[in-house]
């Protein structure tokens, strides 16, 4: 039972109570009253009996009942006036009680939805925690294969860390051995002179540099023989009257609509001396395509060793070509080259194709190149423009490597690098006979090895018995 049902039932005891008392008081009364007629009736009787002096004595015993009947109203009165008040502050106290009653019920429902809320909300992180545990537990079962992993690439880095011992010591070796071979060289590079200095420079309009060209030359002291030049952006007639001091135009590609682009060779007066100079401007005609294949070539022949003859060519390729048609017309260039005699050949330009990075052109076009038994000897970049730093100007060649010298140097002349290049007298000098000579080396160690190689080859050839 509830507080709420005890307090009426003791209000409902109350009540009871005092309306019981109303009844019996009320009971008193009506026979109080009952008594006073009766008698009255008495009086009158005996008034008709004109017995007086009972009659006042009767009466006076009535006024004394009536006066104790009065007084006890009265008492009754002040008695049901005292309850009245009892009622009203119990009903005051039912109500207050009945107020806090509610209240503590609307407090207990506020704490139920409370209570509700924050278990729903218990229930959710108890679920994002579980989600995150099963993620951790994921992780760290990876963990787990990263370190059964490691702990075997640690023992095999263990096992392999006595051949690395080796290797590193092998390679100490070699790099002894190369360090001695590289001064042989260096002695006999010394010993080489230049017989062709050749420049190969992408100028970018060559109009406006020529009197800077010709300054570079002087300030190198014209040691240039050769000039490869890409992009002079000339017609034909501009480009025959260029005039380089000590230089001759021997071969010009040119383009008559559109601008720009273009090649050309310069060599040096002192080239025609040494050299017989073949234009070729068949072959270069052939094979001349404005876009996909701007080519300049020209033939040396060295006049004290003909049988070592020179196709020296300079090729730009716009990036608007096509770089299929560019490679055909390359192929087909060097098969015909080849088909007409044994040459030493020499392919520069700018061919717009980065050999820095890895891309389908590059190894297609150094597919070409293999299948031609050529080689690019430029691999550091030439080109440095809008913060990209390329290698698109290339030096090709089938001539030994060690009969050419290259670097590349800062012209100004363009964002593009020049390449310089030189070719050694080696090329023509003739080939010396090399007699080689073998002496076996008997010492205590090769002794020692001979016996131990004899014992263990009677072991083998001992019957068992």
């Amino acid at each position: 039972m509830t507080r709420r049902e005890k307090a009426i039932d003791k209000c409902s005891v109350i009540t009871a109570r005092i309306l019981n008392s109303n009844y019996s008081f009320t009971n008193q009364v009506n026979d109080h009253v009952s008594n006073i007629c009766l008698k009255t009736n008495t009086f009158r009787h005996i008034v008709q009996e004109d017995d007086l002096t009972s009659f006042l004595g009767s009466f006076e015993q009535i006024l004394s009942n009536f006066n104790t009947v009065i007084i006890e109203r009265n008492d009754f009165e002040k008695s049901v006036s005292t309850r009245d008040d009892i009622i009203v502050g119990l009903e005051k106290k039912v109500h207050s009680q009945r107020n806090s009653f509610n209240e503590s019920l609307d407090y207990q429902s506020q704490l139920d939805d409370e209570f509700r809320l924050a278990v729903t909300t218990l229930e959710k992180e108890n679920a994002e925690l579980k989600c995150k545990i099963r993620e951790l537990n994921s992780k760290l079962t990876s963990c787990e294969e990263l370190i059964n992993f490691m702990q075997a690439d640690i023992t095999e880095y263990k096992n392999l860390h006595s051949i690395d011992t080796q290797i590193n010591d092998g390679i100490r070796e070699i790099q002894t051995v190369k360090r001695n071979i590289a001064k042989n060289v260096s002695k006999q590079n010394n010993n080489l002179k230049a017989y062709l200095c050749i420049m190969t420079q992408n100028v970018q309009c060559l109009s406006n540099k020529i009197d800077s060209l010709n300054v570079f030359i002087r300030n190198n002291n014209n040691k240039y023989d050769v000039l490869l030049i890409n992009e002079h952006w000339m017609c034909e007639e501009e480009l025959d009257a260029v005039r380089i001091n000590g230089y001759r135009l021997v071969s010009k590609s040119c383009r008559e609509k559109r601008k720009h682009g273009g090649s050309c060779i310069f060599l040096k007066d002192s080239v025609f001396e040494n050299f017989q100079v073949n234009v070729k401007e068949d072959l270069r005609n052939g094979f001349n395509k404005i876009l996909d294949f701007e080519l300049s070539l020209t033939e040396l022949v060295c006049k004290s060793n003909k049988k070592t003859n020179l196709i020296i060519m300079t090729v730009y390729r716009s990036d608007k070509g096509k770089f299929d048609e560019f490679l055909s017309i390359l192929d087909e260039l060097l098969t015909e080259i080849n088909r007409k005699g044994k040459y030493k050949i020499i392919l520069t330009g700018d061919l717009n194709v980065n050999c820095l990075e890895r891309s389908p052109r590059k190894d297609k076009l150094f597919d070409v190149f293999d299948s031609h038994g050529l080689v690019n000897l430029i691999n550091e970049p030439t080109r440095m423009y809008g913060g990209t730093v390329t290698a698109i100007d290339y030096f090709i060649t089938n001539i030994e490597q060690q009969i050419v010298q290259n670097k590349v140097l800062s012209t100004g002349f363009s964002d593009h690098l020049a390449i310089e290049t030189i070719i050694t007298d080696k090329l023509y000098r003739r080939p010396k006979k090399v007699i080689k000579s073998f002496t076996r080396i008997i010492d205590g160690n090769n002794i020692e090895r001979l016996r131990e190689a004899l014992s263990k080859e009677r072991e083998q050839t001992k019957t068992p018995t």
